[in-house]
């Protein structure tokens, strides 16, 4: 998807995470807000061995598979 500036300003653009809502571009603020539904509208929940994963297992499994890239091995994915 492409995207219109979020603000006309180069100013601006260059201090975003400062700016309040509604001095960003109301085109870009709605673009965004398509791509997030469109995002959230397909995305299922992650599962695993057909378990649904909650926050904890799932950061937990990130932790497992981190763990074993940095110790030089291939993440096992039923395992972890």
């Amino acid at each position: 998807m492409t995207f219109v500036r979020p603000a006309h300003d180069e100013r601006d653009l260059k201090r975003l995470n400062t700016l309040q809502q509604n001095q960003i571009r109301p085109e870009f603020l709605q673009q965004v807000n398509s791509l997030r539904e469109k995002i959230l509208s397909k995305a299922t929940a992650k599962q695993l061995k057909g378990v649904n994963l909650n926050t904890r297992m799932y950061v937990s499994m990130l932790q497992k598979y981190v763990e074993a890239i940095n110790q030089g091995s291939v993440p096992n994915i039923s395992t972890a």
